[in-house]
């Protein structure tokens, strides 16, 4: 088998359990060990999560100058070694075959960019938000198949396609991902979703829920205020890539809902389902909360 050498980015900021995980998972990769290396990012953290990546040896970035997960990504993709780059989040554990598999399905699929299956711990124990969370947030089929873009939390791309696409939008704080890769299919390079590149992923409470919402609002809104200069068709074409979020659909229609716990092969209460579609309404109330505080501030800290 070809072994192409991959740069793993990591971007992190206040997570040391999670990046201790994330890396400990990394560094056990099937993948020969002198054909791989990690790129951990440190976006300002204020807690002891530089100190858990220290215990680790792989490469670290210290990005301060704003709390961006994409600034610090474009740091990690201009400081790698790889012809390929594979992304993936501090709340994620690539499963020990995630290399492998990844690289395994760029060459088999003549593809210029992967897009991972997230697989959220979640069961019929689980609680509403962490079941809300496993069927509304980083649904990579949906994206990949029905949106052709993907997320970092389980990305694969050859360093020429990044590259020539001029890295992460800078300007967003909550779908650079999604926008690169979706820029990247309508130029013609070629996006395939994965099902066997699999990284598990740690389900949010409420309180992380709503505001994660909230700022993904906010940054819309902040996005729409920067594009008031080019009324009408800068705002026209922004308030189309919003709507048409898959995601925003699935968070409403309680069709949709029931259909993704059912390809997890998950079986709740009429109850629980209920809970769960009161807690997607709380999230869409804070998500446009969020936009209009974006329209009226920008991107303020919060």
């Amino acid at each position: 088998m070809n072994h192409p050498f991959v740069s793993v980015v990591i971007s992190v900021r206040n997570n040391p359990q999670g990046i201790k995980q994330a890396l400990n998972a990394l560094i056990s990769q099937d993948y020969p060990n002198n054909r791989y290396e990690i790129i951990v990012i440190d976006n300002d953290s204020s807690d002891r999560t530089p100190a858990e990546i220290k215990k680790f040896d792989v490469k670290m970035i210290e990005e301060r100058r704003d709390h961006n997960p994409y600034i610090a990504r474009n740091r990690g993709v201009k400081a790698s070694k790889g012809e390929i780059v594979a992304f993936t989040d501090s709340d994620c554990i690539p499963n020990k075959n995630w290399l492998t598999e990844g690289t395994i399905s760029l060459e088999k699929n003549d593809a210029d960019m992967i897009g991972g299956y997230i697989n959220f711990i979640v069961d019929e124990n689980s609680s509403i938000p962490e079941l809300t969370d496993s069927i509304v947030f980083l649904q990579q089929e949906l994206y990949v198949n029905e949106r052709k873009s993907a997320c970092t939390a389980n990305l694969f791309i050859t360093k020429e396609t990044i590259k020539s696409l001029n890295y992460f939008s800078e300007n967003t704080v909550y779908d650079g991902d999604t926008r690169l890769t979706r820029k990247a299919t309508q130029q013609g390079y070629k996006l395939v979703f994965e099902e066997k590149t699999i990284v598990d992923h740690r389900p949010r409470s409420l309180k992380e829920l709503l505001i994660k919402s909230f700022r993904i609002g906010r940054d819309k809104g902040t996005v729409l205020r920067g594009k008031y200069s080019e009324w009408p068709g800068g705002i026209i074409e922004e308030f189309h890539y919003s709507i048409s979020s898959p995601i925003l659909v699935a968070k409403l229609n309680p069709k949709n809902l029931s259909s993704s716990l059912r390809k997890q092969k998950i079986h709740i209460s009429k109850i629980k389902f209920l809970g769960i579609l009161l807690t997607c309404y709380f999230m869409v109330t804070s998500g446009i909360t969020g936009v209009f505080y974006g329209l009226i501030m920008g991107k303020k800290t919060i």
